[in-house]
């Protein structure tokens, strides 16, 4: 029997023990991976672990080796990143399930009881403006670590933003995550997309710009409860050619403040050279908007007038 049968015939068992942990119950599954609310023996702790979805095996077609090298790249990132905007990682290794005989890989992240923000919104509703940029600022603030560590993020969605119950967002799911100036990798996005069109058009090395088009149709998503763009991988070419951009945040919802809709339109422009140069600028745009004043930064363009 393969290393993969092996864990799909003992997926059972992983909701029982897994290593040092108390498997509580099934938060999520991913692609490649499966999220479980668990808790530590020793120390009580509760933490959401994230180890190998069995049925990833048959979805990617990657190997053990490969996947497991997908979680440690994780872990590593991770490690390398200690902010509030972004969740926390506790612990990583390898365990054996009940009666496993192979050891996969876990990591033990924090469990942030409120969710993700795609099923926040499901649930509540779009979020107003106040908490929107609240969002927005959190996860700016988030990339800036993660840029500055010397990373990209490369799948921030909805999805992957967390929620704590007092609002705070961190962002997760380092799976995608690359270096800085690295050429984008093949085949992982999923279609139709929400956050991905400009994205996967950004042609050579990925590059600060990809994470700032993310961020704002993330919280395009949040104020209006619909992606900016819908578009499938066969026509993604022509999209390219012919991309507009979406209509303003404040033209789908009349309760969004236009300056704040100025800031996500200057996150999402098709083109890359005219949104913003830097996590930073929109940082200090979030700060001014906080503070009730304009934006810095959002009205210009590096290549000319682009807020009408």
């Amino acid at each position: 029997m393969s290393t993969a049968e092996h864990i799909n015939e003992k997926v059972a068992d992983l909701r029982r023990t897994l290593g040092m942990y108390r498997l509580v119950r099934i938060i999520s599954e991913g692609a490649t991976g499966v999220v479980l609310e668990a808790e530590h023996w020793t120390l009580g702790r509760r933490v959401a672990l994230k180890t190998f979805n069995p049925k990833g095996f048959e979805r990617t077609g990657m190997r053990v080796a490969e996947l497991t090298e997908v979680f440690l790249h994780e872990a590593r990132i991770l490690g390398a990143i200690d902010h509030p905007n972004v969740v926390a990682i506790f612990d990583a290794g390898f365990a054996r399930g009940h009666e496993m005989s192979v050891e996969i890989p876990y990591l033990a992240l924090r469990l942030v009881a409120n969710g993700d923000l795609s099923t926040f919104v499901q649930q509540r509703g779009r979020l107003d403006g106040d908490a929107a940029l609240r969002v927005l600022s959190g996860c700016a603030h988030g990339l800036r670590a993660v840029h500055a560590a010397g990373f990209l993020h490369c799948d921030l969605k909805p999805a992957n933003v967390l929620i704590e119950v007092d609002g705070t967002p961190r962002i997760s799911d380092f799976s995608a995550a690359m270096p800085k100036g690295l050429p984008p990798r093949q085949g992982g996005w999923s279609v139709p997309v929400v956050t991905s069109p400009p994205n996967m058009c950004c042609h050579g090395a990925s590059n600060v710009a990809t994470d700032l088009y993310a961020l704002g149709a993330t919280l395009y998503y949040v104020l209006t409860g619909k992606p900016p763009y819908q578009v499938e991988l066969h026509d993604l070419v022509t999209w390219a050619e012919n991309a507009t951009a979406a209509p303003a945040p404040h033209l789908e919802n009349s309760a969004v403040d236009s300056r704040l809709s100025q800031v996500v339109m200057r996150l999402l422009s098709p083109n890359p050279q005219q949104r913003y140069s830097s996590i930073d600028e929109v940082v200090e745009d979030c700060d001014h908007l906080l503070a009730g004043r304009q934006p810095a930064h959002a009205a210009r363009s590096r290549t000319g007038f682009f807020w009408r």
